[in-house]
């Protein structure tokens, strides 16, 4: 993997990410909104001191962290690291972009273990579909290796 090639994934990660934010903002407000939406947390937007300068750089940052997730998915294409050493790679480098956004657009407590609790979520959210993608790839590869025994 190139590096050309981790930024242009990187530049599609971009979009994909403010998509989902949006929506999450859409869900949120749906459930818990009381009919109103609510582009950004509340906090947020009284620390930057407007809704539009709130969302605008709430925008930003969510583009910065979809270019961070989708151009780290370049870790699990270097075949001559270990999957322990791509994935503590892959888990350190979203974590350094997703925990900064998180802070400063107040989607976690600013209180004392506000962002331990942040990361706990972020890492067993992790653990779940990185256990659930390992065991797909690994029923794949048996299926696979089976199809060539049988040769």
């Amino acid at each position: 993997m190139t590096l050309k090639k981790a930024l242009l994934r990187g530049l599609i990660g971009i979009p994909l990410m403010v998509t989902l934010s949006y929506a999450i903002t859409i869900i949120i407000s749906l459930f818990w909104g009381g009919g109103r939406y609510s582009p950004a947390i509340p906090a947020f937007v009284d620390a930057v001191g407007n809704e539009s300068g709130a969302v605008a750089l709430q925008f930003l940052l969510t583009a910065l962290m979809g270019f961070d997730f989708a151009a780290a998915t370049a870790v699990w294409q270097l075949e001559r690291w270990s999957l322990a050493a791509q994935t503590v790679c892959h888990f350190s480098l979203i974590s350094l972009g997703t925990f900064p956004v998180a802070w400063i657009c107040h989607w976690t407590e600013y209180i004392p273990g506000g962002l331990l609790s942040y990361f706990g979520i972020f890492a067993a959210i992790y653990l779940v579909i990185w256990l659930s993608i390992t065991a797909a790839v690994r029923r794949k590869v048996r299926a696979v290796n089976q199809k060539l025994k049988n040769r």
